[in-house]
């Protein structure tokens, strides 16, 4: 999927990331926001076995213990 997204037109990989997330990206400072990946799309990925994981196993990227209160 990486060279098909590489070797696409920017109207291709619109559409293609509209699919993948149906809510939108949602960009701040450091990072995407509130992205919700299809279920679709979640059950295509689920067909290439393990996957990468861009956060904390519990589902939280900024540890408690380092946010300021």
């Amino acid at each position: 999927m990486v060279q098909t997204y590489k070797e696409s037109s920017l109207e291709q990989k619109r559409s293609l990331l509209c699919l993948i997330y149906p809510l939108g990206l949602h960009w701040e400072e450091n990072g995407y926001l509130n992205t919700q990946i299809s279920p679709e799309y979640k059950q295509i990925m689920a067909l290439n076995g393990p996957t990468i994981s861009f956060g904390s196993p519990k589902g939280n990227r900024t540890p408690v213990s380092r946010m300021k209160t």
